[in-house]
């Protein structure tokens, strides 16, 4: 597959930026779960 040797270190950053992405969509959404709860101070 020579695109895939041409453009290797693409295909390396894709790889990472897919396994990467559920543990970062998981964070937005508890982010925003914390932010629309209201504030209860101590």
């Amino acid at each position: 597959m020579p695109i895939v040797k041409k453009n290797f270190s693409l295909v390396i950053l894709g790889i990472i930026f897919v396994s990467i992405l559920p543990a970062v969509i998981e964070f937005y959404r508890e982010w925003r779960k914390l932010r629309s709860q209201p504030r209860q101070d101590a």
